[in-house]
């Protein structure tokens, strides 16, 4: 039997997450089950020598499989890209820990779940290029084609959320408009149109994201006629007479991070 788990942001706690996963499976009485974790972004990927993620890995990666648990890391901001594509495919010398690619969609205890990384750093004035963020971080447009061919897909997993829903409102460290506000704005734009897009055909049930550092749980009752017959800068456009312009029958949950050991972590039991 298995079991399928959300949980947020963990910013290389790899060692706490593990800790609190198995704690919880104790107390939930869910030894003999296989958890399947998503991990919704900021894993932590790229801040140490590749050689530290290989040896924690392998560590991390024994105690995984004695407690019956596989770990799914989704790209955050807060990750160097190239650890989410061919390039550096650690999740094939693991067993237990898999690095989703984006708008790749994987199936888990019966759910088809559409993986989409990335979001804007808002704190990359404070840190260094190639070092601690990465230009290529924000979240990556997929044609409105290739999403027309996504058919059965039950949930989204993304680090970052669409526009219309929490926080209602752009982050940033200086006053006023500013280009991160842009940038973050314009993901969320991508992802607003990507929901909208994905709604045609498909029964969305959950739409999970990290990010914000926050629980959030919200079913949005918008219309697309709230939002108006309008090219979006991602330059989808939202048509009026769609299949789509009904209420939105997706439920959105913003999960908190995991600081460290002594702070529960942000965990929603999908199954």
């Amino acid at each position: 039997m298995e079991k399928l788990y959300i949980t947020g942001d963990i910013h290389g706690n790899f060692k706490p997450l593990v800790f609190y996963l198995k704690t919880k499976k104790e107390q939930k009485n869910e030894l003999n089950y296989i958890w399947n974790v998503i991990v919704c972004g900021d894993i932590g990927m790229g801040f140490e020598r590749p050689n530290y993620y290989k040896d924690t890995f392998s560590r991390l990666n024994k105690k995984l499989v004695e407690e019956n648990i596989c770990l799914f890391f989704l790209r955050g901001n807060h990750d160097n890209p190239v650890y989410f594509t061919e390039e550096t495919p650690l999740d094939t010398e693991f067993s237990n820990i898999w690095f989703l690619k984006d708008y790749e969609v994987i199936k888990l205890c019966s759910y088809n779940i559409l993986p989409v990384g990335g979001a804007t750093s808002i704190d990359q004035a404070f840190r260094r290029e190639n070092v601690s963020w990465w230009k290529d971080e924000k979240v990556q447009v997929f044609s409105q084609e290739e999403i027309g061919k996504l058919k059965d897909v039950d949930i989204v997993c993304a680090h970052c959320a669409p526009q219309f829903v929490n926080p209602q409102f752009d982050y940033g460290y200086n006053d006023g408009v500013n280009e991160v506000m842009l940038l973050s704005k314009h993901d969320r734009i991508i992802l607003m149109s990507l929901y909208f897009e994905l709604i045609k055909n498909n029964d969305l049930k959950w739409w999970f994201y990290g990010h914000y550092h926050d629980h959030y749980e919200t079913n949005v009752p918008i219309e697309l006629s709230d939002i108006e017959k309008r090219e979006l800068e991602s330059g989808f456009i939202i048509e009026e007479d769609t299949d789509a312009k009904k209420e939105g029958h997706c439920r959105f949950i913003g999960l908190d991070m995991l600081e460290g050991v002594n702070k529960k972590i942000d965990l929603f039991k999908v199954c």
